[in-house]
């Protein structure tokens, strides 16, 4: 997702958007030019996040990706040559940018998915329930997915594999991202055996404030890097995966660390670490007089694909640059 009004509508709506799903039912497709022997192992049938059955009739070999963790994972199991239709917001890796756009991620052209002649449509939160239904109508098989932590996003991507007929790639492809996962997280118990973990704030957005929240796969991230999130609590409970924030409740939690991950089309009027220090309020900040500000890049954060891995080990990285610091000030 490139913008932060993007991935918020996305997350905050999803009730709204994807709707209270009704009773299972089967979705079902069959190409008319579909050959008349079987394959092997096929029919699957699958039970999607909003409780729908979906099942494809052979491997798919023609696939429309609505959401950008999607089509990376597409593309890491090796599968992006099946990928004929994507969003505008589907930019990674750049092999992606030569398939089709269908357009964005709330408001794709129905007709445009349909005239691609898709086997199977990829949907992840956010995306409208009534694009979703016209999709269904027009015979095509959706399967939605709704992901709030790392695990979820993990056990996506091999679910990936299981539609496509892809197990074995999409099975390695976890498995490396399973044992960098655990290798972050006995790096993080051992550390944080016999101390205090710091308080991390990640902001997305400054006008207005939004944070990663706890409900968030960005805030569960920061829980396995070792951070405490500045952005959770009861007050916050009710929040969202995405809370608002103002200055002075930032203030009031003072940040060990302050993680910066602005979306792209907010560049200009985000402010960098240097403004940061001297800018009234936040240069108060813990974290601002002692340079623990840090400027990342959004999209390993805020996409449910393999890049969320990165996101944490870097978040690690930080926050045990932190740790080593606190304790030569000990």
């Amino acid at each position: 997702m490139r913008t932060v009004s993007i991935a918020i509508l996305c997350i905050s709506a999803l009730p709204v958007l994807f709707g209270c799903p009704g009773p299972p039912r089967a979705v079902r497709r069959v190409p008319a030019d579909a050959p008349g022997a079987p394959v092997a192992g096929w029919p699957r049938s699958f039970v999607d996040d909003l409780g729908v059955e979906v099942t494809l009739s052979a491997p798919p070999m023609r696939i429309v990706s609505l959401a950008p963790g999607f089509t990376e994972t597409l593309f890491a199991i090796g599968a992006g040559d099946r990928v004929v239709g994507r969003t505008d917001f589907c930019d990674a890796p750049p092999a992606a940018l030569a398939i089709e756009s269908v357009g964005g991620l709330v408001t794709p052209s129905i007709e445009k998915i349909v005239s691609l002649e898709p086997d199977l449509v990829l949907v992840i939160r956010g995306t409208p329930a009534d694009v979703v239904d016209a999709l269904r109508r027009a015979g095509l098989p959706v399967i939605a997915r709704d992901m709030h932590t790392l695990s979820d996003v993990l056990a996506g991507i091999r679910d990936v594999g299981r539609y496509l007929g892809m197990e074995s790639e999409a099975d390695a492809l976890g498995d490396e991202l399973e044992a960098r996962r655990a290798a972050v997280v006995q790096q993080t118990e051992s550390l944080f055996a016999a101390r205090a973990r710091p308080e991390v704030l990640l902001l997305v957005s400054i006008k207005p404030i939004f944070a990663a929240g706890e409900q968030s796969f960005a805030g569960d991230i920061i829980a396995l890097a070792g951070g405490e999130n500045a952005a959770g609590g009861p007050e916050l409970a009710d929040a969202g995966p995405w809370p608002q924030l103002g200055l002075e409740a930032i203030i009031d939690r003072d940040p060990d660390i302050l993680v910066l991950a602005w979306e792209h089309h907010h560049a200009g009027e985000a402010l960098s670490a240097d403004e940061l220090a001297e800018t009234p309020g936040w240069r108060e900040l813990s974290a601002v007089r002692n340079g623990q500000v840090y400027e990342v890049d959004p999209d390993p954060l805020s996409r449910a694909g393999p890049r969320v891995v990165d996101a944490l080990e870097q978040l690690a990285r930080i926050i045990a640059t932190w740790a080593r610091r606190d304790a030569g000030d000990a």
